[in-house]
C-alpha cells in the first residue's frame, strides 16, 4: 500500500486486532518481522480466517493462524486446556477474524461517515494452498507473536475511488 493510504487504511485493524487479543483472550500481540519468526513443523499446517468489509471500497481481512497457535488461542476462548476438535478450532478462529474485522468496520464507518457491511467468515485449513486478490488491490502483511504463538494478519485493500 502506499504510505499515506496504508496508514490511514491499516490502522483501524491494527487497532482492532490489538483490542480483540487484549479484551477476549488477555495477552498483548506484538508486531515482528518476517525474520524473527522461527518457523516450525507445527507451522506447515495452518487456517486462514477470511472475511470481507464492503462500503464505497472494500478491504480484505485474513488471520493466518499456524495449528499450534489456533489450538491455543481456542482453548483460551473456550476456558479449557482439553484437546478440541477441529470443527471447534475453525468456528473459533472464524469469531476471531469476525470480531477484528467488526472493530475496523466501526472504525472505517466512522472517518468515513459511511455504512460499511461485513461477510461471514470462511475458515480454509491445510498445508498447501494460496489466497489471492485482485491485481489492482493492495496488500499488508502484519506478522505477530504472542504468549499463544505467532500468526499472521493480511489486509487487502481495493480503492473503488480512483
Amino acid at each position: 500500500m502506499a504510505t499515506t493510504e496504508c496508514a490511514t487504511e491499516l490502522a483501524p485493524f491494527l487497532d482492532s486486532i490489538q483490542n480483540v487479543f487484549g479484551v477476549m483472550l488477555q495477552t498483548e500481540v506484538e508486531q515482528v518481522k518476517v525474520e524473527d519468526l522461527v518457523a516450525k513443523k507445527t507451522d506447515l499446517v495452518s487456517s486462514s480466517a477470511v472475511i470481507g468489509l464492503k462500503g464505497t471500497d472494500s478491504w480484505t481481512l485474513t488471520l493466518v493462524i499456524p495449528e499450534e497457535t489456533g489450538k491455543k488461542i481456542t482453548q483460551r476462548f473456550l476456558q479449557t486446556d482439553e484437546d478440541l476438535p477441529a470443527g471447534d478450532i475453525a468456528d473459533a478462529l472464524g469469531e476471531l477474524a469476525n470480531m477484528v474485522a467488526g472493530g475496523a468496520k466501526a472504525q472505517l464507518s466512522s472517518q468515513r461517515n459511511e455504512d460499511i457491511s461485513i461477510t461471514l467468515p470462511t475458515v480454509v485449513t491445510g498445508s498447501d494452498y494460496k489466497l489471492g486478490h485482485p491485481a489492482a488491490s493492495q496488500e499488508a502483511k502484519i506478522r505477530y507473536a504472542s504468549e499463544l504463538g505467532d500468526f499472521a494478519m493480511d489486509v487487502i485493500f481495493c480503492n473503488k475511488r480512483s
